[in-house]
């Protein structure tokens, strides 16, 4: 009797400096998450089981003067108070008793004869305060969003414009046993498997300890980067009232219960949560094989432009020197016979329409030159017959004929 577990008679005390723990479940008497630790200070305080303790919620007997000192609590009608009930009753009391349960909640019962059965009559670490729905922390389990009415699902995420499942339910058939990750998070992978989901409007049960638990003063990207460089850190959650850089930020690590919310309905901050998940071997090979890829690409890309900026440049040099090399030969061959232009010989032969014959490097058409039929040989590419060209010309500057237009 000196030493209470998870439950209270009326009567019963619990001291300073003792806990009541809850049981895992109602079938499972192993410890579990929840405790309620009594202080000096006449103040209960409940916390779930993490690294370090977390608070999520208090109760102070309304009878107790703030700041003074307590050695008990003791339960009785119904509740709490830290002095023991005095003088006779009048009746007999009611069947009572309080029990931390296994889903935080420190209720007290009551036994009704006419109904055969305990009902509730206080649930005393609920405030008045509280939003009506997703209060405790492990409403909907670990990871699990709790929406109103207290509706359960994992968090979706599609960042990326595709919905990755990065969280699954524990158990599809029922929601509010929270969701696990669907690879492990690990601490052995690089950190570019890492990734921080960003999930806006999502609040956290500390939240509602704001005044009570350990925050940085930072930015948005200063708290989600804090946690990135933290490998312990599996979720970062950051609040702030009016101005987003200059917020609060928690790091986590070990994740409950999500909650959505609407700022301002029952909340007067804004809030967003980051969650770490492991990305999936493939998602890391596609993106680098992707880059690889693009890499690799660009790369090819850039060495066939300068191959074709050279090649064509390399071309045009060739053909201006083919030209000017040309132009040279003709002025170095003696007896050079009139030279005509390309435009003229079009003219007098009617744009090359009347073919005489054809030659080995050329063709012969008729044309008329200031009255006079001639004839004029139009080579098919001096580039192949240069040396017999040049000869040609030679000849035909060294020889008088009447037929010989020079």
């Amino acid at each position: 009797f000196a030493h209470p577990t998870d439950s209270l008679l009326p009567g019963q005390k619990l001291r300073v400096g003792q806990n009541l723990t809850a049981n895992d479940s109602a079938t499972n008497s192993t410890e579990g998450l929840y405790y309620l630790s009594a202080t000096s200070t006449a103040e209960l305080v409940g916390f779930i089981k993490s690294e370090p303790p977390t608070r999520y919620s208090s109760f102070r007997p309304q009878s107790t003067d703030v700041g003074k000192g307590v050695d008990y609590f003791v339960f009785a009608n119904g509740s709490l108070s830290t002095s023991s009930p005095s003088g006779p009753y009048n009746s007999m009391p009611p069947l009572q008793f309080l029990r931390l349960e296994s889903d935080g909640h420190l209720r007290a019962y009551e036994w009704r004869p006419d109904d055969d059965t305990w009902v509730v009559v206080n649930d005393l670490l609920t405030p008045a305060y509280a939003s009506p729905t997703c209060f405790y922390p492990t409403v909907c389990g670990r990871y699990g969003m709790c929406y109103v009415n207290e509706q359960c699902s994992c968090p979706q995420w599609d960042g990326d414009g595709a919905n990755h499942n990065y969280l699954v339910p524990v158990d599809s058939q029922n929601p509010m046993l929270g969701c696990r990750e669907a690879i492990p998070l690990s601490c052995a992978s690089p950190p570019r498997r890492h990734r921080l989901l960003r999930l806006d409007n999502v609040s956290y049960f500390i939240y509602d300890q704001r005044a009570q638990f350990d925050s940085l003063r930072m930015d948005q990207d200063g708290c989600s980067n804090t946690c990135a460089r933290n490998c312990s850190c599996k979720a970062a959650f950051f609040w702030y009232s009016y101005n987003i850089s200059d917020g609060f930020c928690y790091l986590a690590s070990e994740v409950f219960s999500l909650k959505n919310f609407q700022h301002g309905v029952y909340y007067d901050y804004n809030a967003t949560a980051f969650i770490k998940v492991q990305d999936p071997p493939g998602n890391s090979r596609r993106r680098a094989g992707v880059i690889l890829f693009l890499g690799s690409a660009l790369g090819a890309l850039f060495l066939l432009c300068v191959c074709s900026c050279i090649l064509v440049l390399k071309r045009k040099i060739w053909r201006q020197r083919e030209k000017g090399d040309g132009e040279d030969d003709l002025e170095r061959v003696s007896g050079m016979p009139k030279r005509f232009s390309i435009e003229e010989l079009g003219a007098a032969t009617d744009g090359f329409c009347k073919k005489l014959g054809q030659g080995g490097f050329g063709s012969v058409y008729e044309g008329r030159i200031d009255g006079k039929s001639i004839a004029v040989k139009r080579l098919d590419g001096a580039g192949q017959g240069r040396k017999e060209f040049l000869a040609e010309v030679q000849t035909l500057g060294k020889i008088h004929h009447v037929n010989l237009v020079k």
